[in-house]
């Protein structure tokens, strides 16, 4: 906003919101030119593990190719495979949820025995996409930074979550079939 078109309030107009804002695809940018693409990806998707206290990590180079007839989210067909999914057996706890939103401002920073605690590492895999997801508990997240894919984003929230558990998952089969590895049952 201008600073001429103040809004009148309790102050006449003399206060307003003002701060600094970060481009979200700049500050990704920034970071991806930090990191480079390659095996250093992988590394950082094993030190979230390890973060974690994971007891198992895998990946899949998963060739398979998803329908898109009946996606929740339609903006995601492009996305339907092939991909490169990581697996580990850790759940996202709701501090993990919040932290993952924060680019660069991870919560973990207090803590010194983890690996991740600078808060830039999971943006790696912009390398890969620019739709990265991940599964955990009864959350489908999607991160959508450039607010291309999803019906939903916005620069202020610039993604998707799906709670699947109040969600006919039967209806929208295609949208969880890419999860359907490693044992993952979204019932």
């Amino acid at each position: 906003r201008s600073l001429s078109g103040m809004a009148d309030g309790p102050s006449g107009g003399a206060i307003r919101g003002f701060g600094q804002k970060v481009d979200l695809c700049v500050r990704i940018r920034d970071i991806l030119a930090a990191y480079p693409d390659g095996a250093s990806v992988l590394k950082e998707l094993l030190q979230n593990a390890d973060d974690a206290e994971a007891a198992s990590f895998h990946l899949l180079l998963d060739l398979r190719a998803h329908g898109a007839e009946s996606l929740a989210l339609p903006g995601t067909a492009p996305f339907q495979g092939p991909a490169i999914l990581a697996y580990n057996d850790a759940e996202f706890s709701d501090r993990d949820l919040e932290s993952i939103q924060q680019v660069g401002g991870s919560l973990k920073r207090g803590s010194m025995a983890k690996t991740g605690r600078f808060g830039v590492g999971f943006c790696s895999v912009y390398h890969l996409t620019d739709l990265p997801s991940f599964l955990s508990r009864r959350y489908l997240a999607l991160l959508d930074p450039h607010c291309a894919h999803l019906d939903t984003a916005s620069a202020a929230d610039p993604g998707t979550i799906l709670d699947f558990t109040r969600l006919d998952v039967g209806a929208h089969a295609d949208q969880f079939a890419p999860y359907r590895v490693f044992g993952c049952d979204h019932s």
